[in-house]
This record gives C-alpha cells, structure tokens and sequence, in this order.
C-alpha cells in the first residue's frame, strides 16, 4: 500500500505515518517495530503531523477531513469538518495552539487545536493547496498551490503575499496589488488590476514596493492602495 506522508515526533523517538489503506500508524524509530494503528478515517491517510510539544498527532484525509489524535495511546480526540475536498496537509503552529490544513477545494483553514473550532479561512489560490507550513515564530502560514504560487500569509490577519516565478526570473505580489519584481521580469508585468487599467509610469508609482516581502515578514501592516481608476490619465 503507498505510504503517503510521514512525521517525526520531536524527540525523535516515533514515527507516525499516513497510508492510503484509510490508517495512521505509529512506529518505534529505534528498532521499527509498529506501536499502533490509529483507524478512522474513511478514506487515505494524506498528511500527518505531531503537535511540537509532542502530545498531539493530526492526520488530513482524502475524507477531507482531520482527525486529531492523543500521541500517547492513539485515542481519537475530535474530528475537524469543513473543507469540501481532500485535506492534502495540516500543520501545527511552534506553540503547538494552531493547526493550519491544505486542501484540494483551494483554502488553508486555521482551527484551535484546543478545541478544534475554525478560526480562519484563508481563499485566494486559483488551484489545489498541495502543502502548508508554519514560520519558526508562528506569524507566517506558508502555502504552495497547483496555480503556481507560493502564499505567505499573516497567521493573525490572514493578509497575504505571494512568490511566483516568471519564465527566468520571479515576482512578490501582495492582497492590495504591491508588487517587487527584480529588472529583468518587467517586461511580463500587465498593469490591469480587478476593473483598473494603469498606465505604466503611473502603475509602477503607486504599487512598486521593492521592501515588500521585508515588511510583510515584520509584520508590518501596508495601509491600503489607493484604487482610483487613472485611465483619465493615459
């Protein structure tokens, strides 16, 4: 049976497991040996994490669910619903407080691992989210997606940039239209943002943000772009 994901726990001593026959499964890494099998899921196991204070284990299932489980003896603790397609990937904030979950219908969900209630929905890739992950200070949730794009977004108010490449080069892009773009990418910029046409000098001054990415892993909160139409303009 294909195995698809696996995860340590953080003293290294267990594996867990996430396998297309619907189970998790949890190993002795010292000598191999199985532990136990965690059933549940109705469907394969596509993504498990340990929680990192180690007493947690989340599984997201091609049953497009999550499943949270006691790392100590397997019991079930409690079953997160809400996404309408496969959960391809969960993650768990460093403080072990936040789970972030990828899925085929195209969002990053956040949930309280405490209790498991929804906090967030994060919308915004055009395709499947293949896999998130958390920042070493919990206040970044990154995504990446079949349309492309690598997501960074703000654990605490769901803005977000994007990374995306462009042919031999590369753009940072974030919610209100700033954009960086090293030199040699200009040429493949469009200036037409929602319903807005820009001209180009006019486009470049008012969204080019060559700090973005800097500011935006400060934590920084970017006021809002001015959206007037300036086709009057041209």
């Amino acid at each position: 049976m294909p195995v698809d994901s696996v995860a340590f726990s953080p003293d290294g001593r267990t594996i867990a497991s996430g396998c297309v026959d619907k189970t998790i499964r949890v190993w002795d890494a010292a000598d191999s040996n199985p532990v136990r099998t965690l059933a549940g899921h109705t469907h394969a196991g596509r993504s498990v994490a340990f929680s990192p204070d180690g007493r947690t284990i989340a599984s997201g299932s091609y049953d497009n669910t999550i499943r949270i489980w006691n790392a100590a003896d397997g019991t079930p603790v409690r079953t997160l619903t809400g996404h309408t397609n496969y959960v391809n990937s969960v993650a768990f904030s460093p403080d072990s407080d936040t789970i972030a979950s990828g899925s085929y219908d195209n969002t990053i969900r956040i949930w309280n691992a405490a209790d498991g209630t929804p906090v967030r929905t994060l919308t915004g890739h055009t395709e499947y989210v293949n896999s998130v992950t958390f920042s070493p200070d919990g206040r970044t949730i990154a995504s990446s997606s079949g349309d492309g794009w690598i997501r960074l977004w703000s654990t605490g108010s769901g803005r977000y940039v994007q990374l995306g490449t462009l042919r031999d080069t590369w753009i940072v892009m974030d919610d209100e239209g700033r954009f960086f773009v090293p030199p040699r990418g200009r040429e493949y910029i469009r200036f037409n943002v929602g319903l807005n046409s820009y001209p180009q000098h006019s486009y470049w001054d008012r969204f080019y943000t060559p700090d973005l990415m800097q500011r935006f892993l400060r934590g920084e909160e970017l006021p809002p772009v001015d959206r007037t139409p300036l086709d009057a303009h041209r």
